[in-house]
């Protein structure tokens, strides 16, 4: 009965305000027609649900016994369970319903000790509720993986008691993914409206570092030596010290900041006068425009747009109904995941008001962003929705790719043949990819002309950006979108570049925070393993631009400058570093490693082929189907493709932009 679909057994009981059913097989997301008949109970009633035969239950059985059970108890219907196994029982005390539980499948559900929910690499999120509902603050455990399946997972938070003081242990969490920050965002805000107090407790580095990259950092500050210690009014970024070097764990906490209250519309048609000007220190600046005609409302966006712009954005949901706004993004700095969010919420509300949005002045990196995250589409006819030549703020970098670029020739798509480069990580991969490539031009229908690239064996007869398919590393990948408007169309799984930083093993010095003034070495700065290992250090206090960084143009050479004293640091690739000797590895000691999983190598296809884009984009999701499609990947060691996010996109870069133009060699 592994894979036996829900049904439920009604029981014949002689008290009238009373019903018992027994469900038999698997709780899952095809369970929602069983738990359909429970709808219709009737209210102010008692109903025993029992589990001795159910053998299985997922998180989305467990989000449909969620709605369910709220179902029931809004009709005064008490609910209670029986003979739930010691997993299902574990999951009940996650989602805080052991209460549900009678005494016997409490005792045997959730005496289990929480250390058997060790992360795994592919762990599902669980959380732990405290037994103690008294005390402060409700210490909540999170355990295994937050991503974008946390959202059920999440469920059971929001309906924490309003002016609560949580905190969430992170110290079993393995890997935040941008999905799993944006739900973790998402839980904050809800949190804030309902006055809660969010402290957090034992971050990793590298979810410290995203906490940093997305924003959230700026919520973050120092732990208070007691419990009732008010915190400090202005945020202090926190110290990142990695897990391995200290005896105890890093100690943030998150203030929910409170948003400023909410004025009427009068501003908006105001004369652009300073105490006019609605402001956040060191983060995003709104300066209203004045207009001639009275429906119409102009705004300069000044700084940066984060998570931190919510107070300031708010302010623009009470421009009236059936009016038009224009935004100035002329100097807008950066615009990251977090701050697209908070704009997609403002248009869609305007859209809700029948509110025409207009954008003007977006540099290249925005307008590529705002593509990407498919925000375009509440634009007006008339905006500016390709980037303009905007005035260059002096706090820009050139990465921001203001001028305009030149296109490159372009190829019919009903062309006889395809421009078609691969970048080839391995030279043992050759062959396997030109199997992969006579696979791909059977089912594409179509001829190649085929550049087959691996490091400086070959010499390409064309230059990339006049390809019609590219597939390469993450950072030409970036390059491509950004520069040359490329389009992202598949990644294989679970094929990831990340950075371990490496010192030499006798090096006394304990953490990243002693490495001020010091020598790093890479590979490249055209990689994303440069630029993650850039972020990680230059991210620890009073490392930013203290670095020097050198570039060999090989592993081993870089590796060679470690070892030798050349060079105090080294960024290496975890996966070339996974394959150093065991006595390399003796010489060596890891003092940090990323785990962002946002930098894949990827197919794209140049902007002229949007057909072939999506017709590419079919055949590599449908390879498994067939012995050749299945043949093909297991030659390249892969498992599959699956689609590249926005936000991943966007987070990398974010990074190509903050690092690009400021390389030294």
């Amino acid at each position: 009965m592994h894979n036996a679909t829900l049904t439920i057994q009604q029981h014949t009981i002689n008290e009238p305000y009373s019903q018992q059913f027994t469900l038999i097989g698997n709780i899952d997301s095809n369970s929602q027609p069983a738990l359909k008949n429970l709808y219709t109970l009737p209210a102010n009633t008692t109903t025993e649900l029992n589990f001795s035969q159910v053998n299985r239950m997922n998180s989305l059985g467990l989000a449909e016994l969620l709605k369910l059970i709220e179902h029931l108890q809004k009709n005064n219907i008490t609910v209670r369970i029986t003979s739930a196994n010691q997993t299902i029982g574990l999951m009940f005390n996650q989602t805080g319903l052991t209460h549900l539980l009678n005494q016997d499948s409490l005792t045997t559900a959730t005496n289990q000790p929480t250390a058997e929910l060790s992360p795994s690499a592919t762990a599902m999120l669980h959380i732990i509720f405290p037994t103690d509902r008294q005390a402060s603050p409700q210490r909540i455990q999170l355990i295994g993986n937050i991503d974008a399946s946390a959202a059920e997972t999440f469920l059971p938070l929001y309906r924490v008691p309003e002016q609560s003081h949580i905190e969430l242990d992170f110290s079993k969490v393995e890997r935040i993914n941008s999905m799993g920050l944006a739900q973790l965002l998402q839980l904050f805000e809800n949190w804030q409206k309902q006055h809660i107090t969010i402290q957090v407790s034992h971050l990793n580095r590298m979810i410290a570092v995203l906490f940093k990259m997305t924003g959230l950092t700026r919520f973050i500050t120092d732990a208070p030596s007691t419990a009732s210690t008010k915190l400090a009014t202005t945020p202090q970024t926190p110290s990142f010290t990695p897990a391995s070097t200290t005896n105890k764990a890093p100690h943030y906490i998150i203030q929910t900041p409170t948003l400023p209250p909410l004025h009427t519309p009068h501003y908006l048609t105001l004369s652009a006068q300073p105490e006019h000007q609605l402001t956040q220190e060191n983060g995003l600046h709104i300066q209203p425009v004045a207009h001639a005609e009275p429906h119409k409302h102009h705004f300069d966006l000044i700084g940066i747009i984060d998570a931190t712009a919510l107070p300031i954005l708010q302010r623009l949901w009470l421009v009236p109904p059936n009016s038009h706004a224009q935004l100035n993004f002329a100097q807008v700095l950066r615009v990251n995941s977090m701050g697209l969010a908070q704009l997609l919420k403002l248009f869609e509300h305007w859209q809700e008001q029948q509110i025409q949005i207009q954008i003007i002045n977006t540099n290249r990196m925005i307008g590529i962003l705002f593509k990407m995250t498919g925000l375009t589409r509440f634009l007006t006819d008339n905006t500016d929705a390709t980037p303009t030549a905007a005035p260059q703020h002096p706090a820009q970098s050139a990465a921001d790719y203001s001028a305009p670029q030149h296109a490159a020739p372009a190829t019919a798509i009903n062309s006889a043949k395809l421009n078609v480069w691969i970048h080839v990580q391995s030279s043992q991969h050759i062959h396997a990819w030109q199997f992969f490539s006579t696979y791909l031009q059977q089912h594409l229908d179509k001829t190649f002309n085929l550049e087959l690239m691996h490091g400086t064996v070959t010499e390409p007869s064309k230059p990339i950006e006049t390809m019609d398919i590219v597939y390469t590393n993450p950072f030409i990948a970036t390059q491509l979108q950004l520069m040359h408007h490329y389009q992202a169309c598949q990644r294989p799984l679970n094929q990831y570049e990340e950075v371990t930083i490496l010192i030499r093993a006798n090096d006394t010095r304990q953490s990243l925070e002693d490495f001020q003034h010091s020598t790093c070495a890479a590979t490249s700065a055209n990689s994303t393993v440069y630029l993650q290992g850039r972020f990680i250090l230059e991210e620890t206090p009073g490392n930013a631009n203290t670095i020097h960084y050198v570039f060999t143009g090989h592993d081993i050479k870089a590796l060679q400058l470690l070892l030798k004293g050349k060079a105090d640091i080294l960024f290496m690739l975890s996966q070339t570093y996974q394959g150093l000797s065991s006595l390399s590895k003796k010489s060596l000691r890891i003092l940090g490693q990323s785990e962002t999983k946002c930098a894949y190598p990827m197919f794209l296809t140049a902007p002229h082929n949007a057909h072939i884009n999506t017709t590419l984009h079919d055949v590599l999701l449908n390879m498994g189907l067939n012995s050749q499609g299945r043949q093909a990947l297991a030659e390249l060691g892969f498992s599959g493709w699956s689609n590249p996010t926005h936000d991943e996109c966007a987070q990398l870069a974010q990074l190509y932009t903050r690092f690009n133009a400021n390389q030294t060699s």
